[in-house]
């Protein structure tokens, strides 16, 4: 039986593209070990979670020089890592003489040293290595393995989604913002209801304060809750393709309120983790790089390289983020225009990506 190493680090990657992945691999009879790699943004629940997801080993994570050592004693016959340092695969595949292949949204250093890179639409792989397959997006097949019962507590009325985002400390944050944003949305539109999807890596505790705010916080599955949505409210993210695959309006906010909690990797990041002058200046160096931006931060407008879901960046009140999605939601023209892009987006993906990555595999383990 041939063995795959899937490599993951962040909880994003590990619930978007490992979910599905695993369950295709599985299907194929591989031997599948998810490797959980060191990342500065888990939630230290990622192993609890990923004992969920089908495969037959998971392992980690451990420190980066832990997981070094300990990959001397793993064998496998192909590597695809979907997250994370790609040393750590280019390591374990060297070790193993394995295939490597890699998964990704965007560039990444060593991408040119992959067997394969993998790719999610062809407007992303055009900034990819010329060897970029565009196999379809991991996190519109995950759509598919949702469930878990609805949030909607009637059939009538406005519902509006909330995303408050996938770690701790922003949410933490959103909380008393988002609970203004309710209390305001409340006066505007007649028979709201709101619900808000946390991460599955959230505790139970966290679920409690949620609803004590009045929030209807639920972990149901993204796609169930979002069945019956008419609106929602979100921060960048891979969330922003859900809400593309499921064609919900949607404004994505970045009030510069949360600045300080917005994790950041590299040098930027490990100088924002200085005690007491850390977070003062990452949130100067984002609040200078959002003002000077030129790019999009929702996923479909980055596709579309024009604005598909509304954007706003900024110091926003909670009152002006309701106002907007007020404004969002009357403007019937704006609000079916950005449905219908949405879809059409959404059906530019290639469909079953993790068959197609199947195949990709068997065709590498033959030949290796």
């Amino acid at each position: 039986m041939k063995q795959v190493t899937l490599l993951v680090n962040g909880p994003g990657e590990l619930w978007g593209w490992c979910r599905p992945l695993t369950k295709s691999l599985k299907q194929m009879a591989y031997q599948v070990t998810i490797w959980l790699l060191p990342c500065q943004f888990s939630t230290g629940r990622e192993m609890e979670v990923a004992l969920r997801l089908g495969a037959d080993v998971v392992v980690g994570p451990l420190s980066a020089g832990a997981t070094l050592a300990a990959f001397h004693h793993h064998n496998t016959d192909i590597v695809i890592q979907l997250g994370g340092d790609l040393v750590f695969g280019r390591i374990l595949a060297r070790q193993n003489k394995s295939p490597l292949l890699c998964y990704t949204y965007g560039g990444k250093k060593g991408l040119q040293r992959c067997d394969s890179v993998l790719t999610a639409f062809r407007a992303m792989a055009d900034t990819l290595p010329q060897k970029t397959v565009v196999v379809g997006d991991l996190v519109q097949e995950g759509l598919a393995m949702d469930s878990g019962l609805s949030p909607w507590q009637r059939k009538d009325g406005v519902k509006i989604a909330f995303f408050p985002g996938s770690r701790p400390a922003i949410r933490s944050r959103a909380l008393p913002f988002l609970s203004e944003v309710r209390s305001f949305l409340s006066k505007r539109i007649k028979n709201l209801q709101v619900a808000t999807l946390l991460s599955p890596f959230a505790h139970v505790e966290e679920l409690n304060a949620w609803k004590k705010q009045g929030l209807n916080p639920t972990c149901t599955g993204t796609a169930v809750a979002l069945r019956e949505a008419d609106l929602a409210l979100t921060q960048p993210g891979t969330n922003t393709l859900e809400l593309m695959y499921m064609g919900i309006p949607t404004l994505v906010a970045v009030p510069f309120a949360f600045l300080q909690v917005i994790p950041l990797s590299g040098l930027v990041g490990l100088t924002a983790a200085l005690p007491v002058v850390g977070p003062v200046l990452k949130e100067k160096v984002l609040r200078s790089m959002a003002r000077r931006r030129t790019y999009y931060v929702a996923w479909p407008n980055r596709l579309a390289h024009r604005q598909i879901m509304k954007e706003t960046v900024g110091e926003l009140t909670p009152n002006e983020v309701a106002l907007q999605l007020v404004s969002l939601y009357e403007d019937r023209e704006s609000y079916e225009a950005q449905r219908m892009l949405l879809h059409h987006w959404a059906n530019l993906a290639p469909k079953n990506p993790s068959q197609v990555i199947c195949s990709i595999v068997e065709r590498l383990c033959v030949c290796s």
